[in-house]
Order: C-alpha cells, then structure tokens, then sequence
C-alpha cells in the first residue's frame, strides 16, 4: 500500500510531528538508507521523537481494506556512540474510527535486536485485522532513546502467508516473482542489510531470456542503492553445444557478438 514520502526524500512531507513530540526530528543525508535522505530522530533525556502518518481506507487497491491483515516494516540506524538501552523504539500500527477508537494492528516487539552500526530492518507483528467502519490507519514511529537515531523507507502491506508451491524447499520471504520491481527492491536492500556491496548475474544471452529480464531490472536499479553489479559471461552456452553451432568457429563468432553486445548496451554504466 502507499505510504506518501515513504523514504523521506522530501523531507517531513506527508509526515505528522505530534505535539508530544519533544525531541529534534531533521531530514539529512549522511546516513541514509534507500535514495538520497533519510530522518533523524534526536532526543536529550526525558524527550522523545514521534512521526505519524494516516492512510484512509478506501475502496482503491492502493489503501488498506476492513477485514486486512496488515504488517510494516522500517530500516533503522543506531550509531555506536548512541546507547540503545536509555530508551526505547515504538514503531506500530493502528487504525481508527470515525468516533475516534482506536485498534492496534500490529507492534515491532523490541529493540534489543538491533544491530548498532548497521542498517536493520525492524517489522510489526500482527494482532488484529481492521475492524469494520474504520476510517484510517495509522503508522506510528517514536524513539525514547537518547541522542541519535536515524530512520529510513517504511512500509506497509498485507501479512504475508505461505503459500502452495510446488517445491519442497520454500524462499525465506515467500513465494515470489523475479521478474517483480518489488522483488528487485527487496533483494538490494536485504544485500545492503547484510553489508553486502556487489553483485555479480549470471548472463546466458538469448538462452535465458529471463534472466536477461531480470539482469537489466537490476542494472537500471543498482545506482538507487548504491550497489556495484557485473555480468559474469558464460560462453559454455556457445561451446558446450547449448546453443547449437555448425562448428566452433562459428561458436567463438557467437562468444564475440556476445561480448561486443554487453559492451555496447552496458559499457558506459556507472
């Protein structure tokens, strides 16, 4: 679903500092996660940093519905010099009636988990599912602890479930589609979660046509998360008789178009 300004680009847009909101809440960009800024929630002792957002539900598929089942996910940022254990982190989720109750849709348990130093992706964990005659939900991110903390790309969709496939074995994060813009997204940010910088694809040429699809979604992306990425060419598909040749002349001709094909589509990619 959309969360507006979900990664902070444009500064607080879209974002509601409540009047509990004691502590200092700036968009900056030297710790950033995803794209150019991210925020950071500053707090002294006794105060605290809170931003909210509200999604209407509506009837389009880009809103929550009655009846879902909703999680969200925040990448978060504590430094080393900042001690975790002065305070706490609130990141949930929420919906309301137009008589203004209010349901808690799910919570992130904790912050003990957190790695310090490092970019980590926190997630509510479902409690209830959006009572009928709600009109919004509401996301809510707050930080207790003292000095710095930095927050980037938020997140909200339906609780995943597992679904039926035909393997024994089942991805980490569910069934999925390679070819999915999402799917892209979420395989950069789980490398950068991991302190991963480069990737290197797999390129088959016309043999595997999907894996081409899939190679050029990652290039034209890659600049986004700041990754490094190569083509680790393999000419088997010519010398191997995987692709068929009248000899291996015209094998070692193949290997060069190739060659000279990724050169000119992707050489000047920075």
């Amino acid at each position: 679903f959309t969360i507006l300004n979900n990664s902070f680009e444009n500064g607080l847009d879209d974002w509601t500092k409540p009047s509990s909101s004691t502590g200092t809440i700036v968009d900056q960009a030297t710790t950033v996660y995803k794209g150019s800024k991210a925020v950071s929630l500053t707090n002294a002792a006794s105060q605290s940093s809170v931003l909210t957002q509200s999604i209407a539900i509506t009837s389009d598929t880009t809103t929550p519905s009655v009846g879902d089942k909703l999680e969200a996910g925040l990448w978060v940022h504590i430094p080393s010099g900042t001690d975790h254990s002065s305070g706490s982190i609130t990141f949930k989720i929420e919906s309301r009636l137009p008589t203004g109750e209010i349901t808690s849709l799910g919570t992130w348990p904790g912050t003990s988990s957190i790695t310090k130093d490092n970019w980590f992706h926190i997630r509510t964990e479902s409690s209830s599912t959006i009572p009928t005659g709600s009109s919004e939900v509401i996301i809510t991110i707050s930080s207790t602890i003292v000095k710095s903390i930095y927050v980037d790309l938020c997140e909200i969709g339906i609780e995943e479930h597992e679904r039926q496939i035909a393997s024994v074995l089942y991805p980490t994060r569910g069934a999925y589609d390679s070819l999915t813009d999402e799917t892209v997204d979420w395989q950069f940010r789980f490398a950068k979660a991991m302190q991963i910088d480069s990737l290197m694809v797999n390129y088959y040429a016309e043999l595997k046509p999907r894996y081409l699809e899939v190679w050029k979604k990652i290039i034209a992306k890659a600049a986004d998360y700041d990754m490094k990425v190569s083509l680790l060419y393999e000419p088997k598909i010519h010398l191997n008789g995987w692709i068929s040749h009248s000899d291996r002349a015209e094998a070692l001709k193949a290997i060069q178009s190739d060659i000279e094909t990724i050169i000119t589509t992707w050489g000047n990619n920075k």
